[in-house]
Formats: C-alpha cells, structure tokens, sequence
C-alpha cells in the first residue's frame, strides 16, 4: 500500500511553502543583517564596487559585492537599478571565475527589483567559485538565459587590485 495521494500532495505543499519562506520571505533587513554578518564574520570577504560598464542598457547604479571564497556566498547591494516587470525582462547576475575564464561565465541568479533606494540580493551560484574575477549583471527575458549575448548591461564589478 502505498501514500495515500492526498497526504502526498500535503506534504509536497508544506515543502514548498517552507522553501518558498526560506528563499523569498526574507526581508530586506534579513538580508542586510545577513551581508553585515557576512563582513563580520568572515576572514576571507572581499568587497568589490559596481562600475558603469561599456555601453550600458542603464546608468547611474551603484552599490558593491561581498563575497568570501570560503563560504561559497555573498550578496550584491545595488542602488539606482531601476525597478522590472519579470513578466517583461529580469536581471541576471554573471560569474566570471579566473579558473575558467570569461567564455565559460556562469550565472548567479536571476533576481527582480521591485523597490526603489537600495536592495540587497544574495547571490545563488549553483556552482563552486573558485576565484571570481568579475561579477556582471545584465537584462534578460523572463527567467534568463543559460548563455547571455551580453548585449543588454546594467553593472559590472572587477577584482580588486
């Protein structure tokens, strides 16, 4: 005998509902509590400025990005990026890790900015990043792409030094 369906789909709900609360029902003071704790915490963080890129499709934004290597995360704080409809375009954020070089960038997330001022956005890589050399945001058709043209750009953030 098997799970009755119904406690089946109950359970699949409840899982959704808790990962729905855990990735989405942080608050923007959850995430900006999480960043400073971040660059509190720990030793290896490097924290890396938005810098108009090359013919931007946007100017104006700025903010930076903490990362440490270590913990495998960080977070983007953007200022001035201007609001999207994701039924329309989404932003999506670009990896370039010195170990595999710029034709082999990854992408950390596809994220949406609703609010006006400053937001704080976790980067979600689904990769290990081993020496990031260049973070990159650009505008991309709902839910992004596995592979950008590139040709839409709103920041980029270089390595330090």
């Amino acid at each position: 005998m098997g799970v009755p369906r119904f406690a089946l789909a109950a359970a699949v709900c409840v899982i959704a509902g808790v990962i729905g609360v855990a990735l989405f029902g942080r608050s923007d003071a959850d995430l900006r509590g999480q960043r400073e704790a971040l660059l509190s915490t720990a030793t290896d963080v490097v924290k890396w400025d938005w810098s108009a890129w090359d013919n931007p499709a946007m100017s104006g934004v700025s903010g930076d990005v903490v990362w440490s290597d270590r913990a495998q995360r960080g977070y983007m704080r953007l200022r001035g990026l201007a609001r999207n409809d994701p039924r329309v375009q989404q932003y999506q954020l670009w990896i370039v890790d010195g170990k595999r070089g710029l034709e082999r960038r990854f992408s950390g997330g596809v994220f949406d900015v609703s609010d006006d001022g400053e937001v704080v956005i976790p980067i979600a890589s689904e990769l290990v990043v081993e020496r990031p050399e260049l973070f990159a945001i650009t505008i991309e058709e709902p839910g992004g792409t596995g592979i950008s043209d590139m040709s839409r750009r709103a920041v980029l953030a270089k390595r330090p030094g």
